[in-house]
């Protein structure tokens, strides 16, 4: 099959980016021909593409297909948005013509151009659904109306949870299928973490109030003025919210706390993180999967996450993982305060974890449930023409 992937966004940072570069590998691995498609010039993930000899191809998009909450956006740059837009879906339809693509399969819900090319061109089109919108990242469609009627006219969706399929199945009138992310194991995998000085907390990932590092900066202070064992919180990841980071650092400096809760910034080697640390929180208030969730697994780590979102999808309390009540300060205190006061006494369940990961959530997994939805859209698609 020869196939373009879509990409939203340009960084590499993201778990949406990490996917579509994993799975534009593992396809490439199995014999697949892929191009990447990328939204703008530059970014991070150009030189990955470059490093993993994967073609690329860029049709620029202009953002003006969600905005954030209480954002005020001009009517007039909308439209002038949409006008440059439209001269990419123009370009991409010529490019799609003179390639004969079998698939297109757009990586998030966050960029439309290339998926319209693709439906106007009458190619097969699989759209990726990574996120809630609202609820996690706090955007919504400028034009729901438009939106939804474009959008029904892919021919297959990817959910790659059920929260999030249970979501958006109730608003698409075209399938919806869940396909778990898979992460590559190699990359993640500690066969058995080392015996630290300290029982070593980590929250790791985007900067972001979605993510919850100031209500776990907070919960840390609490611990750290309660409890007799040696710990140290640490959180990592870029910053993508300035306020908000000064909200975290500003509180761990009025706490006193500077030694025991530390910024690590933007990690790039993340299984050497996860051998140094021994329970990873999960602090999000809706994750649309939980790629932390299952790198940490791997990790040999004890995951502590918040009971929303696919964060309950991936963890059962007790028995690979723990549990607290989303946005309880006194559930999650009470919860961590005994996983580091007790950390040996919850081996078997760290050890669940990893096998429950490397089971059900490996990129080679993925990349096979995906093929076979490319070859299900395939079929559907001769039919129809038929």
């Amino acid at each position: 099959m020869k196939i373009l992937l879509a990409a939203t966004s340009t960084e590499d940072f993201s778990g949406a980016s990490k996917c579509l570069l994993e799975l534009a590998s593992s396809l490439t691995r199995h014999g697949q021909e892929v191009v990447v498609s990328l939204p703008k010039v530059g970014g991070s993930i150009e030189a990955v593409l470059f490093e993993k000899n994967i073609p690329f191809v860029v049709m620029r998009e202009y953002q003006c297909w969600y905005k954030e909450k209480n954002e005020t956006l001009s009517p007039i740059t909308i439209a002038l948005k949409r006008v440059m837009n439209e001269i990419t879906v123009a370009k991409c339809r010529k490019y799609l013509r003179i390639e004969r693509f079998d698939i297109v399969h757009v990586n998030a819900l966050t960029a439309y151009v290339v998926g319209k090319a693709a439906i106007l061109e009458n190619i097969p089109v699989v759209w990726h659904i990574r996120e809630f919108m609202e609820e996690d990242l706090g955007i919504s469609f400028i034009d729901s109306t438009y939106s939804f009627e474009l959008l029904n006219r892919a021919t297959q969706f990817i959910a790659i949870s059920q929260p999030i399929c249970n979501k958006w199945s109730a608003q698409l009138q075209v399938p919806v299928t869940v396909v778990h992310d898979g992460v590559p194991v190699k990359d993640y995998y500690v066969d058995n973490n080392s015996v630290h000085e300290t029982v070593n907390v980590l929250l790791y990932g985007r900067v972001v109030p979605g993510k919850g590092q100031l209500f776990y900066v907070q919960a840390a202070e609490n611990i750290l003025r309660n409890i007799s064992v040696p710990c140290t919180f640490y959180f990592a990841g870029k910053s993508e919210d300035e306020d908000y980071f000064n909200n975290c650092m500003q509180s761990i400096q009025q706490s006193g706390q500077e030694e025991h809760i530390k910024y690590l910034g933007q990690i790039s080697d993340i299984q050497n993180l996860l051998r140094d640390t021994d329970i990873v929180c999960v602090c999000s208030t809706k994750e649309g999967f939980g790629r932390v969730t299952v790198e940490s697994m791997l990790g040999n780590c004890l995951i502590v996450g918040a009971a929303s979102g696919a964060t309950t999808e991936l963890i059962q309390d007790g028995v690979n993982g723990i549990l607290y009540q989303p946005n309880n300060q006194d559930d999650f205190c009470k919860k961590l305060t005994a996983c580091i006061e007790h950390f040996d006494k919850y081996t078997n369940i760290v050890e669940s974890g990893q096998k429950y990961a490397l089971t059900n959530f490996t990129d080679e997994k993925n990349v096979e449930e995906i093929l076979s939805v490319y070859k299900n859209v395939i079929c559907i698609d001769k039919n129809n023409f038929i």
